[in-house]
């Protein structure tokens, strides 16, 4: 849902263009849409830590197995990010 409207909206709404025409290279266009984008599913990622807190209330977790779940959502997250960016920019409208 946050990958495919990264550049398939720029295209429809025309946006594309005034991007592409500012002095900053392609990559670092690109690079920045990628890091928004992972930055607002790290946020949301963020949000679920309260989760991890009342587990530890509740009982006695293995700690290092929970942060390495949330360490491996948000590299997984950042590579579905990467495809759905790539997918968006090879569509011209989104369904």
């Amino acid at each position: 849902a946050i990958a495919m409207r990264l550049w398939a909206e720029e295209g429809r709404s025309g946006a594309l263009e005034l991007l592409l025409t500012l002095p900053a290279p392609t990559w670092a266009l690109v690079l920045g849409k990628f890091l928004a984008a992972w930055t607002i599913a790290g946020a949301a990622l963020l949000l679920t830590t309260p989760l991890w807190i009342t587990v530890n209330l509740l009982g006695s977790p293995d700690n290092a197995a929970i942060l390495t779940a949330y360490i491996a959502s948000l590299l997984m997250a950042g590579a579905y990010i990467a495809i759905g960016s790539a997918m968006s920019a090879l569509t011209q409208a989104q369904i």
